[in-house]
């Protein structure tokens, strides 16, 4: 609220001031404005001097305030300490702290002023006080380095380890008992172990204390038993993988917590658990292999006996210590049929089967004979049945069967057997069954012996037949022709084999119906003939092959020219001739002394046309 004062001058005693007192800047600044003369009031009494000097005091005490509050608000934010704390010259592991008069501040926020004690301390080094007097605007205290305390560490584990290892910043130490003196304050990494086995921790050495810490490592102990005791065993981890095998009984003393799937084996029997390894406990796994028996028998006796596809012996058996399972049973004896069974075998207990085979040929002919007395074959049904009772004489229910299918038999030879026969043999013969087919023919024939209609088809079975037989024999003879073939390119490719890069000349392939001997003698009239192209025998493979070479390497105008030839008698009709021409240039044409191949297919034209030409003569123009 402004306050009003009377100013008094020469120039117009009317006048009045109003003077404002505002804070700016924390200064006091005063405004004035001339009074407009409707709102001019009559001077007032001139005060006294102490009324008029009150006011004064007031407005100086009052600027002294709000000067004093505005820089504590602006210096009041800036009051704060800085540091730097190492410990032996080196930067604490984990920071430090401060107390101010015995509670902790955050470095970050302002301080109060006043005198104040100022601790500092970290985990690792000895703690320091010092006193000072804090005012207004920022402290720097320097770097400060605190002495590195020491400390003690007492720890136990369970299960004890072979070895615990403790690394510091400052220091690292391993023993035994677990008992650490002297150690540099500040936090430790543990590693305590177990064989192959690391466990880890970590723990903190205080300052001029013991620290004593318990841990229980993550290490358990596993006893394994079966009953019987020979089995083996194979653990694995179902965390790591990891694997361990054995035989029992076995104890693992050292593994880690968790879940293990263990497996026992004996004899072929498997078992498998789960087992949770606690830590600092011994585990303990035992199985029992409950095993069953088996025993199998067969009538007749004596038959081989086959459990899942491997032979264990012969009938009567009994079988101990069988794994439980379900079992596929077969039994075989030499004139009987296989039989097959499922047997389930249960621990503790006695599992039998007991199969009666079936003589095979008493089945065969006993099926034979319902089939025949289907059709109403009662003829073959009673040979079918004198068959399965050879096989098995003391079968009521066959020999009870026998006096009248022999007088159904008897009864057979008649019109309706007759034309059974031919319809039978008709469809024999439709299904290319022409030995059958004739064979009933044959029958039917024996019951109407002066019957002439069956001459016809009886002539086309036989024709049908022979053709097949002569398609078969054809078959035979070009598979025949196709071996010796390839014996033949077999010789021709071993008559080559000393020759130097063969597959540089040409090559030709003849015909002729000639004997093998034939064309020896004519090719030896071609070499008593020309002396120049005396032929030189090589062994043949057999007697149907001949393999020689007709003429050498004799200079004549610088050339070398001669023929290999060999042949085979494909057929007792024919024979096959291959003959390759080979022409080396020699004397001039040779290179470091050795012949070369001539490339001059006219050459070789010339030379396939002499040798065709004296071969053919020599063979009286059988030559294709």
């Amino acid at each position: 609220m402004p306050h009003r004062y009377a100013a008094h001058n020469n120039s117009d005693r009317d006048a009045f001031i109003r003077v404002y007192l505002l804070p700016t800047n924390s200064q006091i600044s005063a405004t004035a404005a001339a009074v407009p003369e409707s709102e001019r009031v009559s001077p007032p009494r001139r005060p006294s001097f102490a009324r008029a000097f009150v006011p004064f005091w007031v407005t100086l005490v009052l600027g002294a305030i709000i000067l004093a509050a505005d820089y504590d608000r602006r210096n009041a934010p800036l009051t704060k300490l800085f540091l730097r704390v190492t410990v032996d010259g080196s930067e604490s592991e984990e920071g430090f702290g401060v107390e101010l008069n015995g509670k902790r501040i955050n470095l970050e926020n302002p301080v109060h002023l006043g005198s104040a004690a100022i601790r500092i301390f970290t985990t690792e080094g000895e703690s320091i006080t010092s006193n000072r007097f804090i005012w207004y605007g920022p402290h720097d205290l320097g770097t400060i380095d605190l002495r590195l305390g020491h400390g003690d560490l007492k720890v136990s584990v369970l299960p004890i380890p072979d070895m615990i290892e403790m690394h510091g910043r400052h220091r690292d130490a391993t023993n035994v008992s677990g008992e650490f003196r002297g150690l540099p304050a500040g936090k430790y990494n543990a590693v305590l172990v177990y064989g192959d086995l690391r466990e880890q921790g970590s723990t903190r050495v205080p300052v001029g204390q013991t620290n004593q810490t318990a841990w229980t490592a993550n290490i358990g102990s596993l006893e394994l038993a079966s009953d019987p005791a020979d089995a083996e065993f194979e653990i694995t981890s179902k965390q790591t993988g990891e694997s361990a095998t054995g035989k029992l009984p076995h104890t693992l003393r050292r593994l880690r917590g968790g879940e293990y799937r263990v497996v026992m084996r004996r004899q072929g029997y498997e078992m498998e658990r789960t087992v949770a390894i606690q830590p600092n406990e011994t585990n303990r796994l035992s199985l029992r292999f409950a095993y069953g028996t088996a025993e199998i028998s067969t009538e007749p006796p004596g038959a081989d006996v086959w459990i899942n596809g491997m032979k264990v012996g012969v009938s009567p058996m009994r079988l101990p210590q069988v794994v439980p399972s379900k079992y596929e049973i077969e039994v075989q004896k030499e004139g009987y049929d296989s039989q097959r069974t499922e047997l389930v075998v249960e621990g503790d207990k006695v599992a039998s089967t007991k199969m009666s085979l079936m003589n095979t040929v008493y089945r065969q002919s006993m099926e034979a004979v319902k089939i025949d007395l289907s059709q109403h074959h009662y003829g073959s049904a009673l040979r079918n049945l004198e068959q399965a009772l050879r096989a098995q004489p003391n079968e009521e229910a066959s020999r009870e069967l026998l006096p009248s299918l022999k007088e159904s038999a008897a009864n057979e030879l008649s019109d309706g057997r007759y034309q059974q026969l031919v319809a039978d043999a008709r469809s024999a013969a439709s299904n290319n069954d022409y030995d059958r087919a004739l064979g009933l023919l044959s029958e039917a024939k024996g019951i109407r012996p002066d019957q002439t209609d069956l001459d016809p088809f009886e002539s086309e079975v036989r024709k049908a037949r022979d053709q097949r037989n002569a398609q078969l024999a054809e078959q035979r003879r070009q598979e025949q022709l196709a071996a010796g073939r390839r014996r033949a390119h077999a010789g021709w490719n071993q008559s080559l084999a000393n020759e130097p890069g063969a597959a540089l000349f040409p090559e030709e392939v003849m015909h002729s119906t000639k004997s093998i001997s034939e064309i020896r003698a004519a090719c030896d009239r071609i070499g008593a003939a020309h002396k120049d192209s005396k032929p030189h025998p090589q062994n043949p493979t057999d007697s149907q092959q001949l393999s020689l070479r007709i003429g050498s390497l004799v200079p004549l105008l610088g050339i070398g020219e001669y023929v290999r030839l060999h042949a085979y008698q494909v057929t007792p009709d024919e024979s096959e001739i291959r003959m390759k021409y080979f022409a080396y240039g020699l004397g001039l044409g040779a290179v470091d002394g050795k012949p070369q191949p001539i490339q001059d297919p006219d050459l070789y034209k010339r030379i396939a046309a002499a040798m065709r030409k004296l071969l053919g003569q020599e063979l009286g123009g059988d030559l294709k």
